[in-house]
Order: structure tokens, then sequence, then C-alpha cells
């Protein structure tokens, strides 16, 4: 039977110091060292004030003793209630408590999981929940100052609103021209890729060979489906690559309009390089997106000639928060290496508890067709 220990700060620290030194860990108290991203609270902190709040450096890639602690039933539901209630209530160790649930894009689920089993009723989960949607808000705000770029809050989360992103792209470079990764070295350069894309804009044969810039690339025309993008195999020497681009209509003449509509090039580029930015497996790389040019540049997925999509699971992609709810089928997903690969994020959901909508920074997807929370 597991034993439950009385809420003390001795009984807090007692376990959290066996936690820290079982698993290799280093206790730092130094309050100004935020330099490690593995830096992470403990509940520890409840007990103490803000002056000489203790915070603990994990090493390892397993639970830091915050999580470790709660999911091993350390406290009973009454005291870890209240106990997560009051960390939501303070703006400092919100701050932390948020980033440790949230660090992991792969564990949002199993961490949503493990504070829901934290809580000792569903009506003391719901007002805890609207307690951390008030804490997320701000950890939201801070996180955006911190920032230093725009595809760093996109590695966080695919539905930041399209000031924020602008305003933090200009705040970096100095024009809102929003431009998203590196195009890279083996296609070219960037006069190389505008020209490449405004040519194409004019009308291109179902192939087509073109010299940009002492480069020569193949160009082979794929289906756009039933919308307006363009959608091109260029092919340079060795180096295989998708470009997709889309003229503004009357219903996205803008970039906001681009990006809050649903399966446009803007919209599928957040999704595509949030996925892309945290290594999942389970959609094609994307290298590049140019908002002056409404074009994006995306690696070459082969598909496994002998092996047909068959509704595998999307396992990656479901840990990193997405749903795929494609009214028309699975014709956007092929097999690559035998893995369920996503060619076309255009009904793609972003979608988390843990990563609530926070109506300053962050919206609801155009994309979601389904899943919403």
């Amino acid at each position: 039977m597991l034993n439950v220990m009385p809420f003390t700060l001795s009984s807090l620290n007692a376990v959290a110091k066996k936690t820290l030194v079982s698993k290799n860990t280093q206790i730092n108290t130094n309050n100004n060292n935020n330099n490690s991203a593995a830096l992470i609270a403990n509940l520890a902190i409840l007990a103490i004030s803000n002056k000489s709040f203790i915070r603990f450096t994990s090493n390892s890639e397993n639970d830091p003793p915050l999580i470790n602690m709660l999911k091993t039933g350390q406290l009973n539901k009454e005291e870890s209630s209240k106990t997560i209630k009051e960390i939501l209530n303070d703006p400092q160790k919100s701050y932390k408590f948020i980033e440790v649930l949230t660090q992991n894009p792969r564990k949002l689920n199993t961490n949503l999981q493990i504070l829901e089993n934290s809580i000792e009723s569903s009506r003391t989960y719901e007002l805890v929940y609207n307690d951390y949607v008030n804490a997320f808000s701000n950890f939201i705000k801070k996180f955006y100052e911190k920032a230093e770029s725009a595809e760093e809050l996109l590695k966080f989360s695919p539905n930041w609103k399209t000031d924020k992103l602008v305003a933090k792209y200009e705040e970096k470079n100095g024009d809102r021209n929003l431009k998203i990764g590196k195009i890279p070295e083996t296609f070219g350069s960037q006069e190389t890729f505008t020209q490449l894309v405004t040519e194409l804009k004019t009308g291109v044969k179902k192939t087509e060979e073109k010299e940009i810039n002492g480069t020569n690339f193949q160009i082979k025309k794929l289906s756009g489906g039933k919308t307006r993008k363009g959608i091109f195999k260029i092919t340079n020497g060795d180096n295989k690559f998708i470009l997709k681009f889309e003229e503004p209509n009357e219903y996205a003449k803008t970039l906001k309009a681009q990006m809050e509509l649903p399966d446009t090039i803007a919209t599928n580029a957040m999704i595509d390089y949030y996925l892309t930015a945290n290594n999942c497996p389970n959609s094609s790389k994307i290298y590049y997106y140019d908002s002056k040019l409404n074009a994006s540049l995306y690696e070459n997925v082969e598909s496994d000639e002998d092996e047909e999509y068959r509704q595998e699971k999307l396992s990656d992609y479901t840990e990193l928060g997405m749903f795929f709810n494609d009214t028309l089928g699975y014709k956007n997903i092929i097999m690559s290496n035998h893995t369920p690969v996503i060619i076309d994020a255009g009904h793609s959901t972003f979608s988390n508890a843990l990563k609530p909508m926070a109506p300053e920074f962050t919206r609801n997807l155009p994309n979601n067709i389904g899943q919403s929370f």
C-alpha cells in the first residue's frame, strides 16, 4: 500500500531531496540561475517565500520531481488539490509549474492525466482548471516576451495569433514580411527562391526546366486538388523539394486572413513548422515559409511503392497534440519507410488542455473540423 505523507515543509523537502538523489540530480539554490531549460520547480516551494525560491536542476529525461510526486501519489488528493490551486494562484510558482507540465510536448497528454488524477473531484478539477487557464495566460505572456524568434514560438505551439508572430519576427529582423525557417543551401539563395516562385505564378507547363542564377531546376506540376494552391516537385541534381504557393483570393487578401482560414499555405506552414521543429516523423519536413510570396518549401517524401496507408496510427503526431480530420478520406497521408506521413496539413488541428487558448496571444486553429476543447 502506498504511504501518504503529511503535508508539511519538512516532509515535502525530504521527498524532494530523496527523489533528486535517487535520480543523480543536483539541488540548485541559486535564485538567479535561469540558464538551464531543465530548471524545474518542486512542491516544496509552497512553504517557502519567493525570496528563497528553491529550484531543482535535473540532468535526466525522467519525470521531474514535481511530476513524479503527483504521479506516485506521495500527497493525498485533498492536499494535492489545495497545493496545485495555491501554486496556480501565485505568478512565480505557476510559471514554473506550467513550464514543467508543458516543456516536453510529447508528455502533454500524460501530464494532463497526472493532473486530473491528482484532483479530489470533478467539481474541484473544474475550479482548479479555471485557475490553470488564468495562470496559463500569464505564462504565455512571459513566454512570448522571453522568446527570441517566431520559430521559438512555433516550436512551442502552432496556434499563435498572426499579429504576435509578425511582431516577434519584426522585433528580431526589422521588417514585417514574416519568414519562417531557412532555405536549404542545396536549393539556392533567397533571390533564387523568390524568382522561381514569381515565374511559376505566371504559369508553367506540366514539366519544365528553368535556369535561375546559375542553378538548374527540373519542375513538375502536381495536383493541387480542389484548392487554389500551386504545388510543384522541384529537382536540383540529387536534391528534391516540394514547393507550394497560393494566390490571395477575395477571402484571404491579407496575411491575417491567410492564417485564419482553413487549409491555406500560411496555416499549414505554421502547423508543419511546429511538427518539424519537434522532429515528428508523421509530417513532411518544412524548410521555409515566406508570407510575402505566400509560398513554402518542403522536403520531397517518397512513397513506399508496395504499401498503402490503411489508417495506421499517427502516434507521434497525436502525442504532440494534433488531430487529423480529413473529411475526404486519407489521400493526404502516404507510407514512407513504413511510416505514415501527412503530406498536406490541411485537415490538422492542434488542441490540448494544457495549452489552452490565451486570447491575447493564441487562437483556435481554423482547421478544426472535429476535435475541440
